[in-house]
């Protein structure tokens, strides 16, 4: 699982093949995509200015409040 905290910036795109995405208090300048992870998750606190892609359906959390874009389903 890939997790970030303390406010960190990505100021590109994050992807992942296997495993999970958790975004805390974090900003992503980009697209997220994801290939097999279980489960995107982002707070309250983060914001994903670019979209999300998934390539299988997952379950996806996202919290009220978060900031993101569009959810692109790839299947």
């Amino acid at each position: 699982m890939t997790t970030f905290s303390d406010k960190p910036s990505v100021h590109g795109s994050l992807s992942t093949v296997n495993g999970k995405i958790r975004l805390r208090d974090t900003r992503v300048g980009e697209n997220v995509q994801t290939s097999n992870a279980d489960i995107p998750l982002v707070d309250a606190n983060s914001s994903v200015m670019g979209d999300i892609h998934l390539y299988r359906e997952v379950n996806l959390d996202i919290a009220d409040g978060a900031g993101t874009s569009k959810i692109i389903e790839h299947f």
